[in-house]
């Protein structure tokens, strides 16, 4: 598998954990979803809001678009908007990372950080950056869905090769 064949998986990978996710997360009651549950951003909603942002950051940043983001507060109050841009954003960058020349995988980025210094930075370790940083937050959510009873899915890579039926 080549590099390009490789992330755009992962970012069918992010897609389908991501439904499977909050499939789990929309069995608990909205001011479950709400509440400061201890997470780096509070809540879940707040948490599941930062990575849509930071999706979308980063696609704009890797498209050479000018963006910026605000984690400190939510930019989706409404649940059902905030899963569809999710899902959308990361269906419109599998498509955009599925478009790009072979030779794009092995160049550089420049961009400017959330602090306003400028950087530059190996594609490949910004993709694997945000394929991390969805599995780091996630994670957090489903210790949370844990500690409150709801059901905590599987959502390794594995199992969703396994479902693929590879």
């Amino acid at each position: 598998m080549n590099a390009q064949d490789y992330f755009v998986d992962l970012t069918r990978y992010q897609r389908w954990a991501n439904r499977v996710l909050t499939a789990a997360i929309e069995t608990l009651p909205a001011e479950a979803m709400a509440r400061d549950e201890g997470l780096f951003f509070g809540s879940i909603h707040h948490t599941y809001d930062h990575l849509a942002q930071v999706q979308t950051l980063w696609a704009a940043r890797l498209r050479g678009e000018p963006c910026k983001a605000d984690f400190k507060r939510i930019l989706e109050d409404d649940w059902d908007r905030l899963k569809a841009h999710a899902l959308a954003s990361l269906e419109s960058f599998e498509a955009w990372l599925a478009a790009q020349p072979a030779a794009w995988f092995a160049g550089e980025t420049a961009f400017t950080s959330s602090d306003g210094t400028a950087r530059r930075m190996a594609n490949i370790a910004i993709l694997t950056h945000m394929n991390g940083h969805w599995l780091h937050h996630r994670g957090q959510i489903s210790a949370v869905l844990a500690r409150l009873g709801a059901p905590v899915p599987e959502m390794d890579y594995f199992y969703y090769r396994r479902e693929l039926g590879s």
